[in-house]
């Protein structure tokens, strides 16, 4: 089963090829080329939810302009992904969604027991 940034590397792959197949197409519009991608992604909105869970494979999600947002992540010592969404939402994959803005101390203490820091 590939890894985290082989399934990153593989959404990249698909997002260019999308992208070249709409190009293509001779639909020049720029809303296509959106619309048909973030078809392929979960809203951020639907994803990022105080308390639910996090799914594993998560690679990033469509906010509400239909534009893709990456997953920012960091590697944890314990081999978890922790990751992040808007200053507002953090996680590890697989993990709860717990809201707090990136300056709390409840983020920090977080990101700080990932990383070891």
């Amino acid at each position: 089963m590939p890894g985290y940034r082989g399934r990153m590397r593989a959404l990249v792959t698909i997002l260019f090829i999308l992208l070249g197949l709409t190009a293509c197409s001779g639909d020049d519009s720029p809303d296509s080329n959106n619309d048909q991608v973030a078809s392929e992604v979960p809203g951020c909105s639907e994803v990022w939810v105080d308390g639910e869970t996090l799914p594993d494979d998560y690679e990033g999600c469509a906010d509400e302009d239909g534009g893709l947002v990456a997953a920012e992540t960091t590697e944890c010592e314990s081999g978890e992904t922790f990751t992040t969404y808007e200053d507002r939402f953090y996680a590890v994959l697989g993990g709860e969604i717990t809201e707090a803005p990136s300056d709390s101390p409840e983020y920090q203490q977080a990101h700080d027991e990932c990383t070891g820091g």
